[in-house]
């Protein structure tokens, strides 16, 4: 269970957010037609170039929402931010979002859009930093994305409590402070780890996976569980033809495959299952 503080810290923050955000415009889109979709920057999976969203579960999206007959209108934020409005409006849809039992009955869930699995990392050569349990985290200073699954999982066994978790905002203000010696070790994947890493022109064997988090394969689409129904049917009905046709798979193996920490990476369409637990 979560303790105490970190969930009556969690609740205001959110409500803060929320207060944050605009009121007017969000709640009609879809009754407009036009479906709003929100993310994080989180490179190569969604991140902004040139004022428009693209990235590998871009690609997915956008090829569910092609088929279905709707037009997106695609956003990106902070990832708190974005989680909170997915959270708060129906009829809006997240993605790249993890799935756990604290958020599984707040959305409806389509996917999964792509592969999942989520390391602690550190900088090459520390080989002081080893972890055999959970338990030897609590030595070490480590990064975790504000909202996010790990922040979740770590939460939920206690450990936010302890003054070695460091909050960021973003991933990369994660990994900076992985580059800052500011933290021991960071959460991440694969491909998020090699796109900072390119980005900053850092060869990709310049960090090393420490510590695999267990978690749910996959990423996904999400809505407010009490979304339209038509809407859902319509997504979740392009998304399984899609699926069925291969073309899922098949977006996933070519965006993917130049992102690699060392080569370490595994095929990300590998271990997709054909559907998700819970889904219609």
């Amino acid at each position: 269970m979560r303790p105490l503080s970190a969930l009556l810290l969690h609740g205001c923050c959110a409500l803060l957010l929320a207060l944050a955000l605009p009121l007017a415009a969000p709640s009609h889109a879809w009754s407009e037609g036009i479906l709003r979709v929100v993310t994080e920057d989180w490179p190569p999976y969604n991140y902004t170039r040139n004022g428009e969203v693209v990235g590998c579960s871009t690609e997915v999206v956008r090829a569910v929402l092609e088929r279905a007959g709707i037009q997106g209108r695609f956003e990106s934020y902070a990832w708190a931010r974005a989680y909170v409005l997915a959270q708060t409006l129906p009829d809006v849809l997240i993605y790249s979002i993890a799935r756990n039992a604290e958020r599984e009955p707040q959305f409806h869930w389509i996917g999964p859009i792509g592969e999942r699995r989520l390391f602690l990392y550190r900088l090459a050569g520390r080989d002081d930093l080893r972890v055999r349990s959970i338990d030897d985290l609590h030595q070490y200073r480590i990064g975790l994305v504000r909202d996010d699954f790990a922040e979740h999982y770590f939460a939920d066994r206690g450990f936010l409590d302890n003054e070695c978790f460091t909050q960021a905002s973003t991933q990369e203000q994660a990994l900076r402070m992985l580059l800052a010696g500011r933290v021991d070790l960071v959460s991440g994947t694969d491909p998020v780890l090699a796109s900072f890493l390119r980005k900053e022109g850092l060869p990709l064997d310049s960090v090393e996976r420490v510590w695999e988090i267990p978690a749910e394969a996959g990423y996904y689409m999400a809505l407010k569980a009490n979304s339209d129904p038509d809407l859902l049917r319509r997504l979740d009905n392009a998304f399984q033809e899609l699926r069925d046709e291969g073309r899922i798979a098949e977006i996933n193996r070519a965006c993917f495959a130049p992102w690699r920490v060392g080569g370490q990476a595994p095929d990300p369409t590998a271990g997709l299952p054909e559907t998700a637990p819970g889904q219609p």
